[in-house]
């Protein structure tokens, strides 16, 4: 799972390898801006495949999960080559703004884990199931989950405390739609009813990682922090 050297090129006689691993290929910031974009491509999609039934996508989703815990894993090994360095040397100098983009990428890796989460239970949901107003109920949560997941981000960027806040007072109308959503699933049952469960608690955590998101680009722009992706 891990990135480390890996082949950028190749014809029939030759074969070029690069270590990604080095900061100076592919920095820690470079990695949490790539997570972003593809775990909110991620909710987005598996959204849409509960939607329209689309089996491939939701498939498709699952698999762009792997993708994300590697760039993790890959941002945690250079968070702790940063830690074992020698004082003094250039990747000990990059700790402190590390701490902060390690804490972030985890939680972005977990909102991935969710989207992963909602285009697998997808696959349970039979089409007659989802009536109109609960489409609805869900499309409305989930574009509110990730406007928080958009907003926590650009605010950790720009080191914008007041961004941060608006991302953070948003969870509680969020929690309101999940617990409304909540309760018209239950009237479900069987199968569908532990699926729809599942898709509309992982929508709920999504915002609520994000918010964690945002309490850190708080705590990073009070802090100063220099490393900002």
């Amino acid at each position: 799972m891990a990135i480390g050297p890996e082949i950028i090129e190749e014809t029939r006689t030759s074969t070029v390898i690069q270590d990604l691993s080095d900061p100076a290929e592919l920095s820690p910031e470079k990695c949490l801006r790539r997570m972003y974009m593809t775990v909110r491509a991620m909710l987005e999609d598996a959204v849409a495949a509960l939607k329209a039934g689309d089996e491939g996508l939701a498939k498709d989703v699952a698999q762009r999960d792997e993708e994300v815990d590697r760039l993790y894993w890959l941002v945690a090994k250079q968070h702790h080559l940063a830690h074992v360095a020698p004082p003094g040397s250039p990747d000990a100098m990059s700790r402190l703004g590390l701490h902060n983009v390690r804490l972030v990428a985890k939680l972005i890796e977990r909102v991935g884990d969710h989207a992963q989460r909602i285009a697998e239970a997808s696959l349970l949901v039979r089409e007659k199931t989802l009536d109109s107003k609960l489409l609805k109920e869900l499309d409305s949560a989930s574009s509110a989950s990730i406007a928080i997941f958009d907003k926590a981000f650009k605010a950790l960027a720009s080191q914008d405390i007041d961004l941060a806040n608006e991302a953070v007072d948003e969870r509680n109308p969020l929690q309101k739609m999940i617990d409304g959503l909540s309760n018209h699933v239950a009237a479900k049952k069987g199968e569908e009813l532990l699926a729809l469960a599942m898709i509309v608690d992982s929508v709920g955590r999504a915002g609520s990682y994000a918010t964690d998101i945002a309490e850190i680009a708080i705590n990073s722009a009070v802090a100063g922090d220099p490393a900002t992706p």
